[in-house]
């Protein structure tokens, strides 16, 4: 059911839903919270998904993707040529795997020093992880917050000419 049951039992949906909360001074903190100062209750890496997600996809864009009629599909008409990058698809095996089953939780991007350290922005932890040239954890450092030291998803991480460490953190 969409919208919040109040003690009377009635449903407040829309308007009114946004209004009680404008008049909740908790609620406006925690929206000024959100919004502004990107502090949330719970890690957003916690959250569950959206049981009440709806999207709207144009027809004419649909037609191209999933068959929705009896009618003949625009492929079979071939109003829709082949794909362009089928020819050019190539699957590689990797030459390395870095910190193995359990190690890193959403890794997004790394850089290698001269050393040969890799240093991974490990952003479902929030820390920056280190790792050998042969892929053992060396080190990481950080955690969830936004103190110094602290990140809340390290999205990219970059080493400067002169060995410092920089760290694209994604809400802090």
């Amino acid at each position: 059911m969409d919208g919040v049951t109040q003690p009377d039992g009635t449903v407040l949906k829309g308007f009114p839903l946004l209004w009680s909360w404008m008049k909740d001074p908790e609620a406006r903190k925690v929206f000024w919270d959100i919004v502004i100062y990107r502090k949330y209750k719970q890690p957003i890496s916690e959250w569950s998904p959206a049981d009440h997600f709806v999207m709207f996809i144009r027809k004419d864009i649909a037609a191209q993707v999933w068959d929705l009629t009896t009618l003949p599909s625009l492929a079979d008409q071939d109003l829709i040529g082949a794909d362009p990058f089928e020819e050019k698809y190539t699957e590689h095996a990797a030459l390395q795997i870095v910190g193995g089953p359990g190690v890193l939780a959403s890794p997004r991007n790394m850089a290698v020093a001269e050393d040969g350290r890799i240093y991974v922005a490990d952003t479902g932890n929030h820390r920056i992880a280190v790792f050998s040239p042969d892929g053992e954890l060396l080190d990481a450092w950080g955690a969830f917050g936004a103190q110094p030291g602290q990140f809340n998803e390290p999205w990219d991480v970059a080493i400067g000419p002169d060995g410092n460490i920089f760290v694209a953190d994604t809400w802090n």
